[in-house]
């Protein structure tokens, strides 16, 4: 899990939309602001989607084969710049799918009162700071010497070792995930997410277009996240209150 984050930290756009897009700076602050809105907020429905749909590791899967295809289509874009918003919309729902799901699956490799469970997320979180370090390192490097194309897809081509990676140490987490992963694959639920997901990235790409919609979209969805969350973190803590009570009477 550390490996992929590590791999996939070199994919923000940084000055692709001004050096190589002609983009103006102002149209440049605004995709990227939409772009980077988008981007976390679209991370609780990966997470739901994992928690209930697919399981944690199909979801972590799709969502970094959908970020491998994103970046590989931002290499694209510098031929056809018309191609820069799907790119970008690609990018942010795999990151949606992606990003909530591996911090979920290691929580779920020990029992909640493990003490290995502190250090386990300690290098986990490592491994993201490492990819961070490194791509912010190399990637203008790369960029400046074999350009921008070259630089997207090491990113996804770093993306696709990943994930080599992880099908090839799978067995170490065979018997851990969420429910949906120890029952059979639903080809309805696969269906409806494969469709969402194409759905999500024409809807990311219009939005990016649009960005005062977008700015009220993501308003609705934070309010809307904010409640979902409220209500899950009461249904968990209302059962312990009650035994509490218990006890004290």
């Amino acid at each position: 899990m550390g490996t992929i984050w590590l791999l996939r930290r070199p994919g923000h756009p940084g000055g692709l939309f001004v050096k190589q897009l002609g983009f103006s700076q102002e149209q440049a602050f605004i995709t990227f602001g939409a772009f980077a809105a988008l981007v976390y907020g679209l991370i609780s429905i990966g997470g739901y989607v994992g928690d209930h749909l697919l399981g944690t590791k199909r979801t972590l899967v799709l969502g970094a084969i959908v970020l491998a295809i994103g970046y590989f289509m931002t290499g694209m874009s510098l031929l056809n710049p018309d191609l820069i918003f799907i790119a970008l919309g690609t990018i942010a729902v795999g990151n949606g799918l992606f990003k909530a799901n591996p911090a979920s699956l290691l929580s779920k490799c020990y029992q909640p009162k493990d003490p290995r469970l502190d250090g386990a997320f300690t290098l986990f979180y490592m491994s993201i700071n490492i990819g961070s370090l490194l791509s912010l390192s190399l990637a203008p490097v790369i960029a400046d010497k074999f350009g921008y194309a070259v630089t997207y897809n090491l990113c996804g081509a770093g993306l696709i070792v990943a994930l080599l990676v992880y099908f090839a140490c799978r067995g170490m987490v065979k018997n851990i995930g969420s429910e949906p992963d120890h029952k059979p694959l639903r080809f309805r639920n696969l269906l409806l997410v494969l469709l969402g997901t194409v759905v999500m990235i024409f809807l990311c790409a219009w939005l990016m277009h649009n960005v005062k919609i977008a700015n009220l979209v993501l308003i609705v969805l934070s309010i809307v996240v904010t409640i979902f969350f409220f209500r899950e973190a009461f249904v968990w803590i209302k059962p312990a209150a009650i035994k509490c009570s218990w006890r004290l009477f």
